[in-house]
């Protein structure tokens, strides 16, 4: 008999994991488990009206990418194209590209002080802004979280000129240094019609026909007195797995029994809103593929981003919104949609307001933002208590999204051992 592999989580990073560790051991069973009934399941697309789009911004950014797309492209078979990496920065009424604060207009460059820095101190980069900016900066990045510190990372070095540098180890922040500096162009890879969910049917198809791959889906993995078991509608009896296991999931259910933990990291409760909107066919066309915000009027303005770049449309631009939400039950539509029509007037050639036509608004997901200490503090706990497991149990901590590049990483590191 062949012994079995355990592959939790069926995301981009478990679903790679899966793969590589059916080609290296094909004398065992590389079992894949999901809670959700499909792969993938991140990537399913959301419906707004008659358009189906990405639910957030989606890439796979190349060349930091280069390995992942190769292997889609060769193993997975997928049907992949290339479109420019083009962001802009709003900073109120400013929009700019990634560049030297020497070629920003005087009212905005201004704010920024220093003429370089190159540091990994958010306090530095807080300091260089004037008091006006700096404020307004800990006051947007309250569409995430109370304490600017737990969120910086939205803010550094990415709302900062590129004479602005952050100081990192991180693979993801070298490779954006250098994009910044010039040293590198950037583009986005993506399939054909611009929606992520549709690497899932090639990855499927692949699977199918690796013949020691299998699929549990619709299967949680419980945890009691220091055993794991799986549980599913489609099997009526416990399944212990004692064989290799490799995380591709935070384990969270090592958490049920730490209630003030868990508590702590589903805190500040965040709520995604997508919006498409059909702008006027006499606006100004701007070439963008996403515009990042930290706009006073409208702290939740997250990113602009461009439809039309994905799907041609002869006769107007389509663009998507996104917002982030404190309260649902509390929104006032026609107050987010004036604001917009003001931050909006960059695509209209007189600076007017933009009446644009809303197509379709909805929440399409929950996000949270805990606090740094408490991250640390449940990566120690997991690390701890993995270990006390009578398993070979193998994992790389992370709690929230990770970028497709860093999936990429973790699995080539998982095959690897």
């Amino acid at each position: 008999m062949k012994n079995n592999i355990y592959v939790i989580g069926a995301n981009l990073y478990g679903c790679l994991t899966a793969a590589k560790l059916a080609k290296k051991n094909k004398n065992s069973n590389i079992v894949l488990v999901d809670s959700a009934d499909q792969i993938l399941n991140t990537f399913q697309s959301i419906k707004l009206k008659n358009y189906k789009i990405n639910n957030g911004f989606h890439s796979i950014e190349i060349p930091r990418a280069n390995a992942l797309v190769n292997f889609l492209r060769k193993e997975i078979k997928v049907d992949l194209k290339i479109i420019p990496n083009i962001r802009k920065i709003l900073i109120n009424n400013f929009l700019v590209r990634e560049e030297n604060s020497n070629n920003y207009p005087e009212n905005l460059k201004k704010h920024f002080k220093k003429k370089k820095i190159n540091t990994s101190d958010h306090k530095i980069f807080l300091g260089s802004l004037s008091k006006t900016m700096k404020k307004h900066y800990v006051k947007v990045s309250k569409r995430y979280a109370q304490n600017f510190f737990d969120v910086k990372h939205f803010f550094i070095p990415w709302f900062f000129p590129t004479n602005y540098t952050y100081k990192s180890n991180d693979e993801g922040d070298r490779f954006r240094k250098k994009v910044r500096s010039g040293k590198i162009k950037a583009y986005y890879v993506l399939p054909k019609n611009g929606l992520i969910e549709e690497l899932r049917t090639p990855f499927i198809k692949y699977f199918r026909k690796i013949k020691n791959i299998k699929m549990m889906l619709n299967t949680n993995v419980g945890y009691h007195e220091n055993q794991l078991f799986l549980f599913s509608k489609n099997f009526k009896n416990n399944f212990f797995p004692k064989d290799k296991i490799y995380l591709c999931v935070p384990p969270l259910f090592l958490l049920k029994k730490n209630e003030t933990l868990y508590k702590k990291i589903f805190c500040n409760k965040r709520y995604l809103a997508n919006m498409l909107i059909r702008l006027p066919t006499t606006t100004k066309k701007i070439e963008f593929t996403e515009i990042i915000s930290c706009h006073k009027e409208l702290k939740e303005l997250a990113r602009i981003s461009n439809y039309s770049l994905y799907k041609s449309i002869k006769n107007y631009q389509l663009v998507q919104i996104e917002l982030i939400l404190n309260k649902i039950n509390k929104i006032n539509l026609k107050n987010i949609y004036r604001k917009l029509k003001n931050i909006l007037s960059f695509f209209s050639h007189k600076k007017k307001l933009i009446n644009f036509k809303v197509i379709d608004l909805k929440i399409t997901r929950s996000m949270f933002y805990p606090k740094i200490e408490d991250v640390n503090k449940v990566k120690k706990y997991f690390i701890r208590n993995l270990e006390k497991l009578p398993y070979n149990i193998n994992y790389n901590f992370f709690l929230g999204p990770v970028n497709m590049s860093k999936q990429w990483k973790f699995s080539e590191k998982f095959k690897k051992i």
